[in-house]
């Protein structure tokens, strides 16, 4: 979305990264900490050898196509038994490797124990946004930011519209391949169910919820979604509906996500600022 794509295929370079991370340290004996950026690798480079063909398209054109795409990387899991394991996935997946420093013991992550994989993923996070925040702030994002605004007048102005969008996609699926091999690590297994089409759809609507252009959009919708999740937990089949209802709300509401209410209170606040200025001056004259 850095450069105005809509990227419907989240679930797609998830898949790659979790199988890839799962079949480096289950068959080829790599620790998770080597796999896990490899993991991460791999599905950038599956979205440079994609990112091409499918970048030449826009709107509804490219989301679908990218939508299809997951589907496709799924039924491909299903198929290939002997690499993925089908249907019946990959079980038994061992846990991370303990970190330490010499005989000192820092963090060791067991079958049972979530919460260093809770510091874990906070520092996939940190890493995640201080890279968005150096690339937003670079020549690179100021770039990506002329091509959203429109790619034909950023071609007129010589550049190559085609190249920097296959980078910010792969920057992109570098991150969700990372992902990806992290969620076999925690749960232990992994199956091709685990990568249905929800799974490309739910992210769109954690960015629309938080607010598209702000870094902490995501980290905003994310967390308030998971929030609407746990507290509708005892309805699942109201889920659904709740979830159109809140994206329904802030499409109409707040254009710019939940993190648009820290603009639009500032500019309440000027405007209440502005107000009793004006009353006092008025009250000033009366007298």
């Amino acid at each position: 979305m850095l450069t105005g794509q809509w990227t419907f295929g989240q679930a797609a370079f998830l898949a790659v990264g979790s199988y890839c991370s799962v079949l480096l340290t289950g068959r080829m004996g790599l620790s998770f900490w080597i796999s896990m950026p490899l993991a991460g690798l791999a599905a950038a480079l599956f979205a440079i050898l994609i990112g091409y063909p499918i970048l030449r398209l826009k709107g509804i054109y490219f989301s679908m196509l990218t939508l299809c795409l997951g589907e496709v990387v799924r039924s491909i899991a299903l198929e290939w038994k002997n690499l993925t394991g089908g249907a019946s996935g990959i079980i038994y997946i061992p846990s991370p490797d303990v970190i330490s420093i010499g005989s000192w013991t820092l963090v060791k992550f067991g079958p049972t124990d979530k919460l260093p994989y809770y510091y874990l993923a906070l520092f996939i996070l940190v890493i995640t946004l201080i890279v968005m925040r150096r690339l937003d702030k670079s020549s690179i994002g100021r770039v990506f930011r002329a091509i959203n605004q429109s790619d034909s007048l950023a071609k007129s102005l010589g550049i190559n519209v085609a190249r920097y969008k296959v980078i910010a996609f792969a920057v992109g699926c570098f991150f969700a391949g990372i992902c990806g091999a992290y969620l076999p690590a925690y749960l232990g297994v992994v199956y091709p169910q685990n990568f249905n089409v929800w799974q490309s759809i739910y992210p769109v609507v954690h960015i629309i919820v938080g607010g598209l252009g702000y870094l902490f959009g995501p980290v905003v919708g994310t967390s308030f979604v998971t929030l609407l999740f746990e507290t509708t937990r005892a309805a699942p089949e109201f889920q659904p509906l709740i979830y159109a209802l809140v994206l329904v709300f802030v499409i109409l509401l707040l254009p710019y996500g939940l993190m648009g209410l820290t603009k639009q209170g500032q500019g309440w606040l000027s405007l209440l600022i502005r107000c009793s200025l004006k009353l006092g001056r008025m009250e000033r004259e009366d007298r």
